[in-house]
């Protein structure tokens, strides 16, 4: 992203002079700007004469890289999607390709974001096991160019000095806008193109660079191909109106060219530009809309899935278990956030606000995505979304806070209130991210990989269905469920709709090895006659279990279902067919 951080000669408006700056030159800024709060239909705000970034900004920023430098030192965390993205690149270097492993020879496809690979490769190029390294410190310095985005888009959409800050500070202390980047994964760099593509497009910024900022979208998260068409549309609409049609040709030209060499990699190496990782997700979990049809059902389910999902990480939650957000004030802050949040949206449609417009178009689409579209909505989805989130809810405030002095005041004590309480619980959350990466994944699931590595041959097989310390630290061949390394289980799914389930994959495939969680073990096996062909066919020979004291240091621990494992290996007897089999 360096050269395509702004600054403005003019002030905010989408009209004035652009000159981009790299972000280490938008970092030593240290002029102001200012714009009033005042917009009609094609009207841009105004500037006063001074412009570039506060110091105070800038020491803001700092702090977020700082405090995501903390908590690397402090946590060690791993992200286990972090493993899946990653292992891609490393094995590059190995000689067997961007893949887990080769299944006849082929390559597969089992990451989504491009970026999520293509800068580890960087650092795999230099050591092999740099690559998550890299992305990292990447992540890390992201974090301050979108603290120093999200502000100036702030100051752009005419808030408060004190708004503006509001928004910053969550760019930089919300717990989740840290925990992912920082754990190995894009979601950082995702954040931070997703802020900087709404202010190129707010700032006229040229084609070329709209153009770049649109193929980046692309390669942070394929999904945005959705914002990028929303980005087209805004253009096409000024186009109409003010009739400057090079940016609208010339940034889908310059998208084109940008993305083209991508698709051309991916399809001829894989054999499809789509990611395996979405077919296996798109097969293997049901959409709720298809079990509720009755309206009042539907109706709950979606308002809940709207406040515990795309805008959960605006309230006071946790999410490091992996399994969802839990909620430390019993979703109150959520819920006002979520209503706030649809607010800022109808004020900026209302108020034909051509600067919010955009980022309320991008809220629309990505809520109703999330909300109705993806079956498991993963806690990273959540992070770029809630950091434009953010914006719509203090836009809200801005515009719809009750015009007494005293009132409006209140309003900016709960803001500060707020902004102390997701600073207060940081020490906490540190903590239980520290203590999960002990006793969780050190402790058992790498343990685990690696007892597997040590007790099976080269070419054996396991079957389970959390990948990445499996299949990372094992060094063996995954047939992991939903498949997203795997197309055999993706096509088995396809073939039996009705049993989209781990155990009917299991029996299906037949690996030399099974893991198992205890709840797994439980819900699908024990009980259940169909599922005697595990205790027929496999023995147990293992069992992972998470140190007691685990249970006592981290939030919500119980929601933690990676604690306790078993591990099964075939009989070495000939086995029968299982019926089904593909």
């Amino acid at each position: 992203m360096l050269g395509l951080f702004p600054t403005l000669d003019g002030g905010g408006s989408p009209n004035a002079n652009i000159r981009l700056m790299t972000a280490p030159e938008a970092l030593i800024s240290v002029s102001s700007s200012t714009c009033d709060d005042k917009l009609s239909m094609g009207v841009d705000r105004k500037a006063d004469d001074t412009r570039g970034l506060p110091p105070s900004w800038i020491l803001l920023a700092f702090a977020a890289v700082l405090l995501r430098f903390c908590f690397w030192s402090f946590t060690s965390r791993v992200w286990e999607d972090a493993l899946i993205s990653v292992l891609h690149s490393e094995n590059v270097f190995r000689g067997i390709g961007m893949t887990h492993f080769h299944r006849n020879g082929i390559p597969v496809h089992g990451f989504t974001s491009p970026i999520s690979v293509l800068i580890p490769l960087v650092g795999d190029s230099i050591r092999v096991g740099c690559g998550l390294t890299l992305i990292r410190v990447f992540s890390a310095f992201a974090s301050g160019i979108a603290v120093l985005t999200g502000m100036s888009i702030a100051r752009q959409l005419g808030l408060s000095r004190f708004l503006v800050w509001i928004a910053g500070a969550y760019l930089a202390f919300e717990y989740h806008q840290i925990l992912w980047g920082m754990s190995g994964m894009e979601t950082q760099l995702v954040t931070t193109i997703l802020l900087v593509s709404i202010w190129s497009l707010n700032n006229n910024v040229g084609a070329v660079r709209t153009g770049l900022m649109m193929a980046l979208c692309i390669l942070a998260r394929p999904d945005f191909l959705v914002w990028v068409g929303i980005m087209c549309a805004v253009l096409l609409w000024r186009w109409y109106k003010d009739r400057n049609q090079n940016r609208v040709w010339g940034g889908i030209t310059v998208l084109v060219i940008a993305y083209a060499p991508w698709l051309v990699f991916t399809t001829v190496y894989y054999g499809s530009p789509i990611p395996n990782t979405i077919l296996a997700k798109s097969v293997g979990y049901p959409l709720w809309t298809t079990r509720w049809p009755d309206v009042p059902t539907f109706l709950g389910i979606m308002v809940v899935r709207a406040i515990k999902e795309p805008f959960a990480p605006l309230g006071l939650v946790y999410g490091g278990n992996g399994t969802g957000f839990y909620s430390l004030d019993g979703y109150t802050v959520e819920f006002v956030a979520a209503v706030l949040v649809l607010l800022g949206i109808a004020i900026s449609f209302h108020r034909k606000d051509r600067l919010m417009i955009p980022t309320s178009l991008f809220l629309v689409a990505y809520s109703f995505y999330y909300i109705f579209l993806v079956p498991t909505v993963c806690g990273w989805y959540c992070v770029p979304t809630c950091a434009t989130a953010m914006l719509a809810v203090l836009y809200a405030i801005q515009h719809a806070a009750p015009p007494h002095p005293f009132r409006r005041n209140v309003a900016y004590v709960a803001l500060a209130a707020y902004v102390v309480a997701l600073v207060g619980l940081l020490p906490i959350e540190f903590r239980s991210e520290r203590n999960i990466q002990i006793y969780v994944e050190n402790g058992v699931r790498k343990q685990m990989a690696l007892y597997l590595r040590r007790h099976s041959s080269p070419n054996a097989t396991i079957g389970l269905e959390p990948l990445g310390y499996m299949s990372y630290y094992s060094g063996r061949e995954i047939y992991d469920y939903p498949g997203l390394v795997n197309r055999e289980t993706v096509r088995l799914l396809k073939t039996y709709p009705d049993r989209r389930r781990l155990d009917h994959m299991l029996k299906c495939r037949r690996p030399d090895w099974i893991v198992l969680r205890r709840k797994e073990l439980n819900d699908l096996f024990y009980g259940h006659p169909e599922n005697d062909w595990l205790k027929d066919s496999y023995v147990p020979v293992n069992e992972f279990t998470v140190d007691g004291r685990f249970f006592d240091s981290v939030l919500a621990s119980r929601k933690n279902i990676d604690t306790d494992f078993f591990v099964f290996r075939k009989v070495l007897s000939p086995l029968p067919a299982a019926a089904g089999t593909p």
